[in-house]
Order: structure tokens, then C-alpha cells, then sequence
């Protein structure tokens, strides 16, 4: 009995087995079948490093010896073969197949020949490329290069580091890179935009990690007599900011009027898988990494981190939590590398705390297709971002950090087009765009949770509107699409939100594109940044460095001319002092401290000492250079600037007090036997 039992265990043990065995292989067989389709994904990078470009230019070079043969006639085929062959060497491969793909063969008639009897006609056969397989032959992945008008600008790109090919494409189209056809001057179609979009990914792909050493950091410098940008103040109506992006690839030489400019931001941070933080390869906290960060807090010019999403990003609640601790790490991170850092607190009596890495949050996303519980958790998601900031529950000019948003223009218009163009509303439904986070009266409920709205103009928002084909031609389309959004927000049912919105978007200027489309001339320019001004709260750009004559431009459409001699002197001396303000303020705290000390040393070990001391140079020398030196940095420094007026009531003040004691002083001596 027992033993039966046993053997029918073990039977019922085989039996199990083999039903899980044969399960998990269809499974596994499932699932293997599933996957054969999909891509597998490569971890790499792109680079297009200087033997990339030379490989590039030596085959353009080989494409164009190679066609300088084409229509040219070969009465035997090794006399072609013979002309190819040296030309195709440096590829290392067979040559055959080429051979084969270039050279075709036609017949022709003979030239006549006195000693034929016959007149009957007579025809050879020659040797040409052909003009199908050369184009074909060009399009080999190992000999496909860009043109020489192509390859020239990629030399600005040169050892740029590039996580992903989005980002890639966004340096492409700043450096204008197959926009135009250059023998006609005229926009290049689409597929061939593509293809050689692809064969610069092909050739600057790397797999796996770049090195440590490669990324380039970033180098800033001021223009010639550049001061400090002009502290925002907290004021009831509009303030007028000027903007900047700095792309973290312009590792080059960069110079900026930093006195122009309120903010830059530097683009770009990215958005990967589950929302992770992917931050520039140059983004490091040491002094060689970080200096252009100094360079800009030096001109009181703001830095905010740009964070950009090219796929679709999670907005579920854990998710935006995650990133929203990514965030408060990486603005808060102290500035390493610069001692004078660390005693700023002290140096202003705790009323400026040590800098951090970033002054604030410019966020690119596409919040065009989320829903409605997905549009709750990103307020909420602004919301807790301000409170781990230690931010007020509505943003202010003054705000420690900034939270920006990146808003197209054409998803506002196009969900505005129902109220601002009946004629158009068959687009508007056709887009499904009403309850869209962009809508204008939806846009004002997240408005009190970020301080500026970069609203960026895209195109084809003007082709949708343009004017019936009778209408005259608008020169300025640019100018025209912020009139359009002026109007889209004026006609909202709330005017307090319009004015709040208004408030807080800045139209960007995406100057290489202005400058392709003829919109940049000096007088357009400074229309269209009169125009920004007064309608909005100022301009963005895109991208820094601007030309010396368009930073002359900004300046003065965001300045306010000096209007007599004296403020223009003042002015000048302030520009030397005020990027170099801390080190005065320690050099006027230790020039105290010393002289306190030596009244100290005096008073309890050496009271000869006290005798020079007491003398006048040093007695009223001391004091006015002190106070000369402490008017000069406070009147210059951006954030007293505001208090210039009652400094000098005070320190007037002081000095009548100073003098009246002096002389009641004297008038006592002179009654002491």
C-alpha cells in the first residue's frame, strides 16, 4: 500500500513538472515572438568629434573627384577602371562592386573613315559613369558625406556632447544646419532635410558612456563695460524682463552684456524614463565647471536651469514627486569653488545667503494632451515644488527662485480661435483643443504658481491665419502673431486674469529665424521689442550671444536713459564696481577689523601706539575712506540701488552728526586746564 502510494506521488510530481515546464515554453515562446519586432535599444551618445568631420570631408572629396568623370567618354573599359581605381583606394574594401554600379557602356556611331567602301553606318562602344549608379553609389553608408556648404557649420558642434537625438536636432536647427539649398537659395524639401539629418546621427552615434574628461566647459565673459543687470523690484503693474537662452553646447567663447539681461536660462536639462533628471555632460560643481555661473551672479543676472521633455513624461503623482526632489537638489546645491561664496552671508549681515548652482526652474513640456486628473497633479506638482523652495504660495517678482513655463503660442491661439476668429472654428474643433492646459482661462488658474510665461511663436499658426489671397502681404508676421495673442488674451471674460497673464509672458525672439525671414533689422527689431514691452512684460531671446548692435538694441528698449552728466559718470564708475562688489565689501570689513584691532593693541599692550593712531591722517583718514568707500559700493550694488535716495539722506545725516560732535568735542578742550 505504501508503496503504491509512493509511486503514485513521484507520477504526480512528473506529471506537474512537465504541465509547468511546457507552460513556461509557450510563455517564453509568446513573448519571444512578441519582442522580435521591437528595436533593440543601444545606450550611446553623440559626438561629432574632428576625425568624424575629417572622415566626412575626405569623402565629399571623393564623391566630387569621382563625379568630375561623369559625361566624360572611354573607348575601352580598363581606361575608366584605370581613372576610378586610384580615387577608390582609400576605401578599404573590394572595388568590384562599384566597378560594376558606376560604369555603364552605350554604343555611338563611328567617325567616318576615307578608306571604307561602304556608306553603310558604323557604330563603337564607349565607357561612361552612369548617372543613376553614381547617385546610387554616393548613397553607400560608407561613402555617404554632406556637402561642403553642410559640413562647414557642424565645425561649431565639434566634440559636443549630445545624450540623445532630439537634443541633437535642436543644435542642428540653432546652427541653421540644411535649412537653405545653397546653389538656389531656397528652403530644402523635407526628405532631403531628413536624409541628412540621419547621416549626421549616423556618423556622431556612440555606444556607451562618454568619457570623463570629454565634455568642454562652458566660458562666459561680459562685454566691454558691462555693469550689473538692474535689480526687479516688487512693484503693483507690469515689470519688464528681458530673458536669454544659452545652449549648454556653446562652449566657445561667449559674450554677453550681462546689464541687459535679467535671467538665462541654460538649456537644456532632459526628462528620461520614470522622469529622471538627465543633467548637461559640462554641468559640474567645480570652479573650472561652474565659473560661468560666477560670471553671471557677478552681474546680478539670474540663472535657471532649462528641463525639457522630447517623449512623453509621467504625471502621476509618485513620479512628479521624484522629479520635484531632483529639482530642490539640484537649484540648492551651494556654488563650490569660490571662498568669497561662503562669506557672503557675514559680509551682508545675513541679508544674502551663500549662491546655489541655479536661481530658478524654466520648464519646456508639452502639456498639450494631458487630462484633467494628469493637469491637477502638475499644479499640485507647482504648488509643492514652491513650498520646497520655501517659496510664497503666488509667485512674485522678488521670489529667491524662479518657476517659468514654456508655452506655445499656437496651442493658446488655437484654443482661443473660437473667441478670436469665428471664421476659424472649424480648426479649433478639428484640434480638440479647448480643455487644453493652454486655454487661456486655464492658463491663468497655473499663472499665480509660476513667475514668467516664454511663449514661443510657431509658424504655422500664421499659415492658418494668414489673410485672404487679396489682402495686401504683411512684412511682419512675427509682430503680428503677438498681436494675435494680445488679442486672444483680451478677449477673455475675466480681465484681471488677462491683465495677470499679460503680466507674466514674454514673447521669444528666436533670432535665426527672424534673420532668415528678413525680420531683423535694427528698426524691426527695436519695433518689435517696443511692441513685447508695452503689451507684455519684455522679450525673450533665443539664442545668446546677440551682435553688438542687437545687445545695443535691448539695452535700450529695457534701460532708462541717464539724463544728465553726473549720472552718466556715476553710472560708468559703477560699472567697474559693482560685478567686483563682494570683494570691496571684504576688503572695507577687513580695513574695520584692522583698525579696530589696532586701537585694541594699542589700548591694552602698546598705549605709544595710541599716539599715531590719534593722528589726523589716520583719525579722519580712516573714517571717510571707509565711508566714501561704503557709499560708492552701496549706491552701485543693484539690490540698494532701490535705497540709493535714503542712503544718501543717511549718510548725510551721519556726516553733520559726525561734525557736530567733532565740534563739541573741541569746544570742551578748550575749558580743560
Amino acid at each position: 500500500m505504501k508503496r503504491r502510494l509512493s509511486q503514485f506521488i513521484v507520477r504526480l510530481a512528473v506529471m506537474l513538472s512537465a504541465a509547468l515546464l511546457a507552460a513556461a515554453s509557450l510563455a517564453a515562446s509568446a513573448s519571444t515572438s512578441a519582442n522580435e519586432p521591437g528595436p533593440v535599444a543601444v545606450i550611446g551618445y553623440y559626438q561629432l568629434t574632428e576625425q568624424n568631420l575629417a572622415d566626412m570631408a575626405q569623402r565629399q572629396a571623393l564623391i566630387d573627384a569621382v563625379a568630375a568623370l561623369e559625361g566624360q567618354l572611354f573607348t575601352e573599359r580598363y581606361q575608366l577602371v584605370n581613372a576610378l581605381q586610384p580615387l577608390l583606394r582609400p576605401i578599404k574594401r573590394h572595388t568590384d562592386d562599384y566597378l560594376a554600379q558606376l560604369i555603364t557602356s552605350s554604343s555611338q556611331p563611328a567617325e567616318a573613315n576615307d578608306s571604307d567602301t561602304d556608306n553603310a553606318a558604323q557604330t563603337s562602344t564607349v565607357y561612361t559613369l552612369s548617372s543613376e549608379g553614381l547617385l546610387q553609389w554616393q548613397q553607400r553608408p560608407e561613402i555617404a558625406s554632406l556637402p561642403e556648404a553642410e559640413l562647414k557649420p557642424l565645425a561649431l558642434l565639434q566634440d559636443q556632447i549630445f545624450n540623445s537625438e532630439p537634443l541633437m536636432q535642436v543644435a542642428l536647427d540653432n546652427i541653421g544646419f540644411a535649412a537653405v539649398d545653397a546653389n538656389t537659395g531656397k528652403p530644402l524639401a523635407s526628405a532631403e532635410q531628413s536624409r541628412l539629418r540621419q547621416l549626421v546621427y549616423s556618423n556622431a552615434f556612440k555606444a556607451g558612456h562618454w568619457p570623463e574628461q570629454a565634455p568642454l566647459p562652458l566660458r562666459w565673459q561680459a562685454t566691454a563695460d558691462c555693469g550689473c543687470a538692474a535689480e526687479i523690484i516688487k512693484q503693483e503693474r507690469f515689470t519688464n524682463f528681458s530673458y536669454g537662452f544659452v545652449p549648454y553646447w556653446q562652449t566657445d567663447v561667449s559674450e554677453i552684456a550681462f546689464n541687459t539681461f535679467n535671467r538665462i536660462g541654460l538649456y537644456s536639462f532632459t526628462l528620461g524614463e520614470h522622469n529622471q533628471l538627465q543633467s548637461p555632460p559640462n554641468w559640474r560643481n567645480n570652479r573650472q565647471f561652474n565659473d560661468f555661473i560666477n560670471t553671471a551672479q557677478a552681474h546680478n543676472t539670474y540663472l535657471d536651469i532649462v528641463v525639457t521633455a522630447f517623449d512623453h513624461i509621467s504625471y502621476q503623482a509618485a513620479d512628479l514627486q521624484r522629479l520635484r526632489q531632483q529639482l530642490v537638489a539640484e537649484v540648492t546645491t551651494p556654488m563650490a569653488g569660490f571662498a568669497l561664496n561662503n562669506l557672503q552671508p557675514w559680509l551682508s549681515f545675513g541679508l544674502s545667503s551663500r549662491r546655489t548652482l541655479a536661481d530658478g526652474i524654466t520648464f519646456n513640456l508639452d502639456l498639450t494632451a494631458l487630462t484633467a486628473a494628469e493637469q491637477l497633479n502638475f499644479a499640485t506638482f507647482l504648488r509643492d515644488l514652491r513650498a520646497d523652495l520655501k517659496l510664497p504660495a503666488q509667485a512674485a517678482t522678488t521670489d529667491n527662485y524662479f518657476i517659468n513655463l514654456k508655452v506655445p503660442a499656437r496651442a493658446v491661439l488655437t484654443a482661443a480661435l473660437p473667441q478670436l476668429m469665428p471664421s476659424l472654428s472649424e480648426t479649433a474643433a478639428a484640434a480638440n483643443m479647448a480643455d487644453t492646459l493652454y486655454a487661456p482661462e486655464k492658463l491663468a488658474e497655473l499663472a499665480p504658481l509660476v513667475n514668467l510665461l516664454l511663449v514661443r511663436f510657431d509658424h504655422s499658426v500664421e499659415a492658418a491665419l494668414s489673410q485672404p489671397s487679396g489682402a495686401a502681404h504683411e512684412p511682419y508676421p512675427f509682430r503680428r502673431e503677438m498681436k494675435f495673442l494680445k488679442t486672444a488674451i483680451d478677449t477673455m471674460a475675466s480681465a484681471e486674469e488677462a491683465t495677470m497673464l499679460l503680466e507674466k509672458i514674454l514673447p521669444l525672439f528666436e533670432m535665426t529665424q527672424l534673420q532668415q525671414t528678413g525680420q531683423l533689422s535694427e528698426a524691426d527689431f527695436s519695433n518689435d521689442l517696443t511692441y513685447a514691452n508695452w503689451n507684455f512684460s519684455g522679450a525673450a531671446f533665443w539664442t545668446l550671444p546677440l551682435s553688438q548692435a542687437q545687445y545695443k538694441v535691448v539695452q535700450q528698449a529695457f534701460s532708462v536713459p541717464d539724463n544728465y552728466a553726473y549720472q552718466h559718470a556715476l553710472q560708468q564708475l559703477c560699472d567697474q564696481v559693482c560685478p567686483k562688489r563682494w570683494f570691496w565689501r571684504l576688503v572695507l570689513a577687513l580695513l574695520l577689523l584692522s583698525v579696530l584691532l589696532l586701537y585694541l593693541l594699542a589700548t591694552l599692550f602698546y598705549y605709544p601706539l595710541q599716539r599715531w593712531l590719534e593722528h589726523p591722517a589716520l583719525l579722519y583718514g580712516v573714517p571717510l575712506v571707509f565711508a566714501v568707500g561704503l557709499l560708492l559700493i552701496l549706491s552701485c550694488d543693484p539690490y540698494w540701488h532701490q535705497f540709493q535716495s535714503l542712503i544718501l539722506v543717511a549718510v548725510l545725516a551721519a556726516v553733520v552728526l559726525g561734525f557736530m560732535l567733532y565740534r563739541r568735542r573741541q569746544l570742551k578742550r578748550e575749558h580743560y586746564p
